[in-house]
């Protein structure tokens, strides 16, 4: 009988030899110091964050420029797109309690110029890189609005059609609404698709 041969097993390479290889240290957190004296406050700023922590800040950044309205529909605002990057970029980087009070965070945050500190003493290009993704993000989710919008609008333009049809066919015996139907099957299939593309073309047009 054939002995079996024994495949030697390859020793993968770790991520933490690689570091060590090309000298990476682990980063550490910066300290900056507010005040003087005995009123001084040290605050931790983190050079970098995780996988993790990027989606959820670009998440969380996202979902600060899209809110509801009195009828429960989405709506874009711009207006509160720098507040809620310099708001984040505390909010994650740092260990700074931000308030939940949006005038309160804006004072706090126009009145001490902190996200800019924080900017400075974070791993190069990576303010800038979420921030890019999180303005995707912002796109992609206007895009989807907006694909929703048109959607309704075609969907609402059936509706009326057929609220037509319904009160028009009253009183009408149901067979001869069928023959009716199938005997100008081809004119009424002309008109629906006509209104059908106004319906489309008026919704791309917004």
């Amino acid at each position: 009988m054939a002995k079996r041969i024994k495949k030697e097993k390859k020793i993968r390479i770790t991520a933490d030899s690689i570091c060590k290889a090309i000298g990476v240290e682990s980063e550490k957190e910066h300290i900056l110091p507010f005040g003087e004296g005995e009123n001084i406050v040290e605050v931790s700023v983190k050079p970098r964050l995780s996988l993790t922590e990027r989606s959820s800040m670009i998440q969380d950044i996202v979902s600060m420029v899209f809110l509801e309205d009195q009828n429960g529909c989405t709506i874009y605002r711009p207006e509160f797109k720098r507040f809620a990057f310099d708001y984040e970029i505390v909010n994650y980087f740092t260990d700074i309690a931000m308030p939940v009070d949006g005038n309160k965070a804006w004072e706090f945050l126009e009145r001490t110029d902190i996200a800019s500190l924080v900017r400075e003493n974070v791993c190069n290009d990576c303010i800038s890189l979420i921030i890019y993704e999180a303005n995707e993000a912002i796109e992609y989710r206007k895009n989807e609005i907006l694909k929703q919008s048109k959607l309704d609008k075609v969907i609402n333009g059936f509706i009326d059609l057929f609220a037509s049809i319904q009160n028009k066919a009253e009183g009408f015996d149901l067979n001869q609404i069928i023959n009716y139907v199938q005997k100008n099957a081809p004119e009424l299939k002309e008109k629906l698709d006509v209104l059908l593309k106004n319906d489309i073309a008026e919704a791309s047009a917004d």
